[in-house]
């Protein structure tokens, strides 16, 4: 299994609208499409924007018994598929579930023949699911489903790729989370730090995706892991830390819009000599 990109990040959100506005007017995303009943789409809607390589989805339910309802009244807004770009997703999900991974959608192909997507799910942690992608051509529409308006990927934009992810796990669970990652999805462990707080950081073979994996500290005082776990009720991920080509200037521009700004420092020094590179880390905080 090669898993060579993070193909999209999928947020699902009270507001779909609300949510979207947030993202462009503060971290300077363009809108790429809308999803909803009328698209093909059953019991939600959902937007589509992107920034360069970097594409999310934003999810709201509009029926009591889409998993977008359940995620929202567990948690809150929050992250809630990270879809990883591979060669054949079909093979991909077969190789995962063999490996251990819980199935959680069966692949499915849709588009024309030479534009055609396969979604296939499997669960990550928690309640996050990881979506493996592939398309018949690099530049073919994000889905069917989705009614794109043509901005394709733009070229401008302070962002350019998403740099990692940070996880956060109940105490206890870290290990097993490593594991799951090295034996179900063939990452490897770079990186591990027992204080301040259990931090390892886990990427892709192909050096594309990378999640920052932390748990509580039950040895010391409560910290941002123990936070979340507790506000966010459960494993999840706390962070999206984006690649931008000019750190000084995506501050800048992104505090003056109302952004919420988190630079590398204090416990998150390990992730910052794992991804290396000058970044800007903005969270998408449930």
């Amino acid at each position: 299994m090669e898993i060579r990109s993070v193909d999209h990040v999928e947020m699902f959100v009270e507001d779909a609208e609300r949510s979207a506005a947030c993202l462009r007017d503060c971290f300077g995303f363009a809108l790429a499409g809308r999803g909803g009943p009328r698209t093909g789409l059953r019991g939600c809607e959902s937007v589509l924007l992107r920034q360069r390589d970097i594409t999310i989805l934003v999810t709201a339910a509009t029926s009591g018994d889409h998993r977008a309802a359940e995620f929202v009244r567990l948690h809150g807004d929050g992250v809630a598929v990270i879809g990883f770009g591979v060669d054949d997703a079909r093979a991909s999900f077969a190789e995962a579930v063999e490996r251990g991974a819980v199935p959680a959608a069966p692949p499915e192909t849709s588009g024309p023949g030479s534009g055609g997507v396969t979604f296939a799910s499997v669960i990550g942690f928690g309640d996050v699911e990881h979506r493996f992608v592939s398309r018949d051509r690099p530049d073919a529409p994000f889905a069917p489903v989705i009614n794109e308006v043509g901005c394709g990927r733009s070229g401008s934009g302070l962002l350019r790729a998403i740099g990692h992810c940070a996880v956060c796990v109940p105490a206890g669970e870290g290990d097993a989370t490593v594991r799951r990652y090295q034996e179900t999805f063939g990452f490897r462990q770079i990186f591990g730090e027992p204080v301040p707080a259990p931090s390892r950081v886990v990427r892709s073979g192909s050096g594309m995706v990378t999640f920052t994996i932390r748990e509580p500290d039950t040895a010391g005082d409560q910290g941002e892991a123990d936070a979340f776990v507790d506000s966010y009720g459960g494993a999840g991920i706390q962070q999206i830390m984006f690649i931008g080509d000019d750190v000084t200037a995506g501050v800048r521009t992104r505090t003056e819009h109302g952004g919420r700004v988190l630079t590398f420092g204090g416990d998150d020094h390990h992730a910052h000599r794992a991804t290396g590179g000058r970044r800007v880390g903005m969270g998408l905080r449930a």
